[in-house]
């Protein structure tokens, strides 16, 4: 059967956003679905409203014409995702999870 492409407006998880923080880079993000988890806003990156045109122009902007603000919020997002998106801490997260799940509660 042909695919069927429905477009969506919510991330459940920033992916792409920790994967350019990983690399020193900053990031612009959508305040919507897991996003702003993935944005620490002004440290790593900025958020802007959905749909709202001129808060995404201004993100951008603020960006392309400050390089120290770059490199800045370049190198906290390096350091911010590697405390919290790490596997070494991601998989701690989930044995949390898992340990919880399985724990035998008296009856």
């Amino acid at each position: 059967l042909p695919g069927r492409w429905t477009p969506t407006f919510v991330e459940g998880f920033g992916a792409v956003l920790i994967e350019a923080g990983i690399r020193g880079k900053p990031v612009i993000g959508a305040r919507v679905g897991g996003i702003p988890e993935a944005v620490y806003e002004n440290k790593t990156g900025f958020l802007f409203e959905p749909e709202n045109v001129d808060d995404l122009t201004s993100a951008c902007e603020r960006l392309l014409a400050d390089a120290d603000l770059r490199k800045t919020f370049g190198n906290f997002a390096r350091s911010y995702v590697k405390e919290r998106f790490s596997n070494s801490v991601m998989a701690e997260n989930n044995m949390h999870i898992l340990r919880q799940l399985t724990r035998v509660t008296p009856s």
